[in-house]
């Protein structure tokens, strides 16, 4: 509570979505779609706020904050002495053969369009944290907020309110090619993954494998990291640590992949999938069933 003798402050979740609600039912949409107001956020009741969207509606607005974590910030990891990839017969005969595969990008990992399998995740290269306040009051020292608050909204004058709004902090990796494989061997992992797979191909020396990709890509990409998947939930409470870098973050549901990843920051941005031509790599593969 403030001081008796203060006068009456706004909260700060109100006065955001006041500057909203005031625009034109036929002006453009503030969130830049294009489309009218009355065609598009007004009916999602979602607006545009000065920290990023504000989305208002149930239960309380939303302050969001999107951070990019670059590839080189992913920790180094040691390969273990065998890894294997689940592919179709076809796929896995020219693998074995030639080094013929296909490089993907993590946006291609983001489409369930493209991928109806476990192969596929919406929320690739992503982590948020989240924090409601259902009210907080500076008092005579704003040095008091949150460090977390603080992020989204920094107060420093006495007696300030928030009341009613969420926090959120999405951490995002950027685009980036990717070739990932599996530390298990399993026809119920192959099965899980993708029902179209028939083939498993064995992978006897990670290390130049990967590096064989790696030097293959060199005209397309500036730097790679080998990096394990770790499997915990993408969407946390304020109060958990960043496990990892979002691009090798997956859900826990996932974790019977036992995933490893060759992760390749490209020269340009939004990279596509690139099929290459690797004998190096071909020669550390062989064939499992």
């Amino acid at each position: 509570m403030g001081r008796p003798d203060d006068p009456p402050r706004p909260t700060v979740a109100r006065e955001l979505s006041k500057s909203f609600m005031s625009s034109p039912r036929n002006a453009k949409c503030p969130c830049g779609s294009g489309l009218k107001w009355k065609k598009c956020c007004m009916r999602r009741r979602r607006f545009i706020g000065t920290s990023g969207p504000l989305e208002v509606g149930p239960p309380t607005p939303v302050l969001r904050m999107t951070v990019t974590m670059p590839l080189a910030e992913i920790a180094p990891v040691e390969l273990p002495q065998v890894l294997f990839k689940y592919t179709q017969a076809r796929f896995a005969k020219q693998l074995v053969t030639a080094g013929d595969l296909l490089v993907g990008t993590l946006e291609g990992y983001r489409s369930h369009e493209a991928s109806k399998s476990d192969v596929g995740d919406a929320d690739e290269g992503t982590q948020s944290r989240r924090k409601t306040i259902e009210y907080w009051d500076a008092g005579p020292d704003p040095s008091t907020q949150p460090e977390f608050d603080r992020e989204f909204l920094r107060v420093d004058e006495p007696y300030f309110k928030i009341e009613g709004i969420s926090l959120l902090k999405e951490a995002r990796s950027p685009d980036c090619f990717i070739y990932a494989v599996s530390g298990a061997c399993s026809l119920q992992v192959m099965e899980r993954m993708d029902a179209s797979y028939d083939a498993c191909v064995a992978i006897t020396d990670p290390h130049v494998f990967f590096s064989a990709i790696a030097e293959t890509m060199a005209p397309d990409v500036t730097a790679h990291a080998c990096a394990h998947c770790k499997y915990v939930p993408r969407h946390q409470s304020h109060r958990a640590a960043i496990a990892d870098h979002p691009a090798v973050i997956k859900d826990p549901r996932f974790e019977y992949q036992d995933e490893y990843r060759l992760l390749l920051v490209p020269r340009q941005p939004s990279p596509v999938p690139k099929v290459i031509s690797c004998p190096r790599a071909a020669a550390c593969c062989k064939r499992v069933w």
